[in-house]
């Protein structure tokens, strides 16, 4: 299962977007509410450019490395903050992107 998100957030040269993946999803239903909270836990990947994610505003994509990750991060998210999705790895033949893999954003 290919389970992506990506949130907007604010880091020292301005806003940009953090892609994650999840892991586990929690839902908290509490007596005599009628309301449940859902919490997501998941793992960041790692903004530095060209170590852990690549930017290529031409083409309007975005690459993210799988096994790197973001290391000061707080592993929950509050669903209503996200929006959905995939990562797509290259072909076995590209050597040189190996373990790089296209992030998709999509509408939920």
């Amino acid at each position: 299962m290919n389970n992506g998100l990506y949130v907007k957030g604010v880091i020292e040269r301005g806003e940009d977007d953090f892609y994650i993946i999840i892991h586990h999803i929690y839902e908290f239903e509490y007596i005599g509410l009628s309301k449940k909270i859902l919490l997501f836990y998941c793992e960041w990947f790692d903004l530095t450019i060209n170590v852990g994610t690549k930017f290529y505003l031409q083409y309007n994509i975005v690459e993210v490395k799988l096994n790197g990750r973001y290391v000061l991060y707080d592993p929950f998210i509050l669903p209503q903050k996200e929006r959905q999705a995939y990562f797509v790895n290259y072909l076995n033949i590209c050597k040189n992107l190996c373990g790089w893999y296209v992030a998709i954003t999509i509408k939920s």
